[in-house]
């Protein structure tokens, strides 16, 4: 982390960290964590890291989706539907993969049926095309 491209790169990802000791934290969809494994979600922790440090730390970039198994999705979509979208996130502010959740229902007839699609990065729910 002590060189520029480690400096620019926890740059970025603090940039795109809610964090918990910020006004209005529900979550967010960059973590950060030591090197035991514990999440680093205030500025104070990573602070005290930072200053903690006895040797090189070290910035490592990963991806990992996690999909949550619901027993309401057999049967819901053909396996010919798409169930997947590249859309506008309105919390991650960016285009993010959503998948296809299902139909709208509800009380009122303005919205039923009207297709409903989960971030993949934040889990926010958006209407979004039918699926086709």
């Amino acid at each position: 982390m002590e060189s520029d491209v480690g400096e620019r790169l926890l740059h970025q990802a603090c940039g795109r960290t809610q964090w918990k000791d910020d006004a209005g934290w529900g979550g967010h969809a960059t973590y950060l964590y030591d090197h035991a494994g514990d999440a680093i979600d205030s500025r104070q922790r990573l602070s005290t890291v930072r200053e903690q440090a006895e040797d090189a730390l070290w910035l490592v970039p990963a991806l990992a989706l996690q999909q949550p198994s619901r027993p309401d999705d057999a049967g819901q979509q053909s396996a010919a539907t798409p169930t997947r979208e590249t859309l506008m996130c309105r919390r991650c502010e960016r285009e993010t993969t959503h998948r296809f959740r299902g139909a709208e229902t509800g009380p009122t007839d303005k919205w039923a049926g009207q297709p409903i699609w989960d971030c993949r990065v934040c889990g926010t729910s958006r209407h979004g095309p039918n699926p086709s």
